[in-house]
């Protein structure tokens, strides 16, 4: 049986908040929300991803557009395609049930920032239209992780903070792109504290989301 979705959210949100860690680690205090390369988090997020896959199973970093939709065996659509999905697109992780078809697609971001991540879902909800299982496709979901930093007096009250932060964000995705909960999930993955050894402006907190879109 393919990666289960949950599987996939369990997956992504422990990579992600492996990624911040190793890099707070190499940095002496730096977490990726600050600064860095995406590149380990697509890493981390590929490394949890393989080890709950399946005998057969793979994946690919990435992986152009085009190819996604091909090996999806979705009929290509008439007429042009989406501007979104034009040029030399490409998802950070493709995974690839044991037949070699796209059963996932993922997108990563080191945080939030609203006009990159719309277009990261805009992006996503457009292959699942035209590679998803009423075009004759394999692809099930597809999914955006960023991580939430958030300080606070306390560490409560940071992690609330961060807690509100992902809130604000989901209610934003829900009402710009209407969606309805069938549409979308959110995951808020387990928090990590600032150490307090590099810990000089409050307490912090870092959590890794992961939104599901299915169509």
């Amino acid at each position: 049986m393919p990666i289960s979705k949950n599987n996939v959210v369990d997956a992504v949100l422990r990579g992600a908040a492996a990624a911040n860690k190793t890099y707070e680690d190499w940095t002496s205090g730096t977490w990726l929300t600050d600064a860095g390369d995406e590149g380990l988090l697509v890493a981390e997020i590929a490394k949890a991803l393989r080890k709950k896959q399946n005998r057969g199973e793979s994946l690919l970093l990435q992986a152009p557009f085009e190819e996604i939709r091909f090996w999806s065996g979705a009929a290509r659509p008439p007429g042009r395609p989406r501007a979104v999905l034009r040029g030399n697109r490409r998802a950070d992780i493709a995974v690839f049930d044991e037949r070699g078809r796209t059963t996932h697609v993922i997108e990563a971001k080191r945080f939030w920032q609203r006009g990159r991540c719309f277009y990261d879902i805009k992006r996503l909800r457009a292959l699942l239209n035209v590679c998803a299982r009423h075009k004759n496709g394999s692809l099930r979901h597809g999914y955006l992780a960023f991580l939430i930093a958030e300080s606070g007096s306390t560490p409560k009250a940071a992690r609330s903070c961060v807690k509100r932060r992902a809130q604000c964000i989901k209610d934003d995705v829900r009402t710009r792109f209407q969606l309805k909960k069938s549409d979308v999930e959110f995951h808020l993955g387990n928090m990590a504290r600032y150490p307090r050894e590099y810990n000089e402006d409050g307490e912090w907190m870092v959590g890794a989301v992961c939104m599901v879109f299915s169509n």
